[in-house]
């Protein structure tokens, strides 16, 4: 047998025969929601049928179930979220069949995250971000990595993990599944928090009702010193010392009257001593990034027909500061001759996105539903600039000897600027055939002003065999267009851009059983994706690369899921994604994954443990041909938590219980190392609930 998938089916197959030992028809769950005034032991009241109806609007614009919604979904609420040992999204990512998330080499930050072992593009851009409606990626990169990575899950109310094409809907970037995350709008609360590395954390939450005007408020703050590495320098191959010290912080306010929304989201993020997009760690590495969002909505009715207007602004910054190269590369190469570092201070800032949309939700009939609208985005990329101490636009061309400078005074255009108009129109139609069957039906047309249009149709059908039995059979296409880094990057001496570049398209075929008892829920789930035109980084003259359209092979694979109540104490959750193939430029991608958790709760007690498996993978050395693999490992998680009264309530978690030692891959050729990763963590924390 396989020894990737040995270890993930062997632990399931564990898991489900002790799963078998109870009757789901025999458990007497009890019928009780969670608020901050009830015991921990109500964490696990909710039966399973009642967490399968928790409401997901991502999948189709509509609320619907985990059964009836039209795609391979996961959903996390609030209570499933407090059950487990982890803090950010990146973290809970890996507990989600399909989803794998792990630490790069760009910033300490950078968590690259991918659905089904698929991430050829850069920053994540191949899944769409929405956090309260809001549409995240970045309209530079077309990435998420700035915010989503290292969301604090202490503001998700509830996170949908949609496996599969969006495009349908959302259009670009959807290609191969959407993360919406709704933020908690009812709380009041303050949280601090004190760890390893001198971590220091707080969080406050605030919401008040006046009348119809309801405002909410949530601020997060989270920093560190690091853990200490020492790695391989990228040329000369020496030990260098490095921190992955970093710090975040956001906040997020959402304000309502009557059928007027208005949301604001800030995000800022640093990171100091770690890689800087793959280049040696140094001091002097440090990196930047911000965004604000802006998002005002009204809603009205016009006849039968409920519909929003939105219109949102985005503006977002990034500085990049640090060693290129190592002293004494470009000694024979510089005029003068100089043995100093390559340093370069690059700023990509006012990048800016505009966006309206129309949606509306018509109820023709007790059994038909037709959702349509339109949207509108301009993007506006200005040119940036790198101040260095070499000419590295000479550099890139190989025009020897370079100018070299004792400053950073040598100034080089590395983002040419651009502005983009992007039109689509949408229409979705759902029909209940009986009481049995739902069929929806759905297309979207876009048009990228000078890249090109895409169609991108969808059909799911969704079927009940019995009172405990249901069939999902899923068709969709999607696409993502080349995002303005990948065609207009200039100048730079490793990688180029590609002003010809296309959109890339997935079709995608699901078939998904589902299962549900009292207190125990099953999916297990078939998929195949067919790639055209992927967008890819090619091996081009001069040892440069550049984004090119290749032909990627297909990939098909399986997806299970199990939720199980034990008892009103104790519960246990599993996930496993295999893939059978996967595409060779996939290689940095894990072919297995899994992930179990076994929740405990009791009165004022409540504790978890969890364990997430990431099988082997490799990892590209700075000889863009060559490649090691890095191991497969089980990380394991913890937490435990006392709840002192209705208002304090105190925990510990633990990450990486077991200090496991591990790497994993690198996201530039210009490196010679995997990426090291953090020891045994552990973080204390207090809330006051008011």
């Amino acid at each position: 047998m396989h020894t990737e998938l040995c270890k993930p089916w062997t632990f399931v197959v564990l898991l489900i025969t002790c799963v078998g030992m109870v009757n789901p028809a025999e458990g007497n769950g009890v019928h009780a929601s969670h608020d901050a005034t009830e015991d921990f032991e109500s964490l696990l009241d909710l039966p399973i049928e009642e967490l399968m109806q928790v409401e997901i609007t991502g999948a189709s614009l509509t609320p619907k179930s985990v059964i009836t919604a039209p795609s391979s979904v996961t959903v996390f609420d609030r209570e499933r979220i407090q059950e487990l040992g982890v803090d950010k999204l990146h973290e809970l990512i890996n507990y989600i069949p399909g989803f794998q998330s792990y630490l790069s080499s760009s910033w300490s930050h950078s968590y690259p995250i991918s659905v089904r072992g698929r991430r050829i593009s850069s920053g994540t851009s191949e899944i769409l971000l929405l956090i309260d409606g809001q549409r995240i990626n970045n309209p530079r990169t077309g990435g998420s990595g700035v915010v989503l990575p290292t969301f604090p899950l202490s503001q998700i109310e509830r996170v949908e993990f949609i496996r599969g094409p969006g495009a349908s809907i959302y259009g670009s970037n959807a290609m191969m599944g959407v993360i919406n995350i709704i933020t908690r709008k009812e709380a009041n609360e303050v949280q601090v928090g004190y760890g390893t590395y001198e971590r220091k954390t707080a969080d406050l939450a605030l919401s008040k009702r006046i009348g119809n005007l309801d405002v909410s408020v949530l601020a997060h703050h989270d920093s560190d010193d690091g853990e200490d590495y020492t790695v391989l320098s990228n040329n000369k191959r020496l030990p260098v010392a490095m921190k992955d010290q970093k710090s975040y912080k956001d906040i997020i306010v959402n304000v309502q009257l009557n059928d007027t929304r208005f949301n604001l989201q800030y995000y800022d993020l640093n990171s100091t001593g770690y890689f800087a997009e793959g280049s040696t760690p140094n001091q002097d590495n440090v990196r930047d990034g911000d965004l604000l969002t802006l998002q005002l909505t009204q809603g009205f009715e016009w006849f039968s027909v409920k519909s929003d207007i939105t219109i949102e602004y985005q503006t977002s910054d990034a500085t990049i500061h640090g060693q290129v190269e190592e002293a004494g590369v470009f000694n024979f190469i510089s005029n003068p001759p100089s043995n100093d570092p390559l340093m370069s201070d690059v700023q990509f800032n006012n990048v800016e996105g505009y966006r309206a949309f129309w949606l509306n939700d018509w109820q023709v009939s007790d059994t038909q539903s037709v959702q349509f609208g339109s949207e509108y985005r301009y993007l506006h990329i200005p040119s940036a600039y790198t101040l260095s101490n070499f000419d590295i636009a000479a550099l890139a061309i190989q025009d020897f000897p370079i100018e070299s400078s004792d400053t950073l005074s040598i100034r080089t255009e590395v983002q040419e600027d651009t502005d983009r108009d992007i039109f689509g129109v949408f229409g979705q139609y759902q029909l209940e055939l009986g009481d049995a069957t739902q069929l929806t039906l759905g297309a979207r047309y876009d048009n990228y002003a000078s890249i090109g249009s895409e169609l991108s149709p969808r059909i799911s059908l969704i079927h009940a065999l019995n009172n405990n039995h249901s069939l999902k059979l899923l068709y969709g296409q999607a696409f993502r267009a080349p995002s303005e880094n990948e065609l207009f990057l200039v100048n730079n001496p490793v990688m180029i851009g590609n002003p010809d570049l296309e959109s890339e398209t997935v079709t995608t075929w699901e078939a998904i059983w589902l299962a549900q008892w009292e207190r125990t829920f099953l999916s297990f789930g078939y998929f195949k994706n067919q790639f055209k035109d992927s967008i890819m980084l090619t091996q081009i003259l001069n040892n440069r690369i550049q984004f090119q359209n290749v032909h990627l092979d297909d990939t098909h694979g399986v997806e299970f899921e199990l939720h199980h109540h034990l008892n009103n104490q104790w519960s246990a959750r599993t996930a496993l994604m295999h893939l059978f193939n996967n595409a060779e430029q996939s290689f940095r991608e894990a072919r297995t994954m899994g992930s179990v958790t076994i929740n405990y709760a009791s009165n004022q007690w409540s504790s978890s443990l969890s364990s997430v498996y990431h099988g082997t993978r490799e990892t590209q050395l700075r000889a863009a041909t060559e490649r090691t693999q890095l191991d497969s490992y089980w990380l394991m998680n913890g937490k435990l938590a006392y709840q002192w009264n209705d208002q304090w309530t105190y925990d510990l978690q633990v990450k990486n219980l077991l200090d496991k030692e591990y790497d994993t891959p690198n996201s530039h050729v210009a490196m010679n190392n995997p990426v090291p990763n953090r020891g045994r963590e552990f973080l204390a924390s207090l809330t006051f609930q008011f």
